[in-house]
């Protein structure tokens, strides 16, 4: 077990059903109260945008801050923070439910 996961810069590529996936597998990889640091769009967007940079052609999806609580709840894992940067990049904190008393 993991004391915490990040995925900067992953979690974006990801179509919407690889992206719950990847939740649901870092979820049962992580400890109880660790956290989980990703980056990701805003809004809700599963057409696969399509993006380039240093010429490669790539394709972004994303979920709205309330549809990733949701799915992080759903996998045990309370939202914590969300924090846009001065690049419009987007940073969810999450952290693993801690078990019962």
């Amino acid at each position: 077990m993991f004391d915490a996961a990040v995925a900067l810069g992953v979690m974006f590529h990801l179509n919407p059903e690889d992206a719950i996936r990847a939740i649901a597998n870092v979820s049962r990889i992580v400890k109880r109260g660790a956290p989980f640091l990703f980056t990701s769009g805003d809004a809700d967007s599963f057409d696969g945008k399509e993006g380039k940079m240093n010429g490669v052609t790539f394709r972004y999806f994303s979920y709205s801050v309330h549809s990733y609580r949701r799915i992080l709840g759903d996998h045990g894992f309370t939202l914590v923070d969300v924090h846009a940067d001065s690049g419009n990049n987007t940073y969810y904190l999450a952290k693993k439910a801690e078990p019962p008393s």
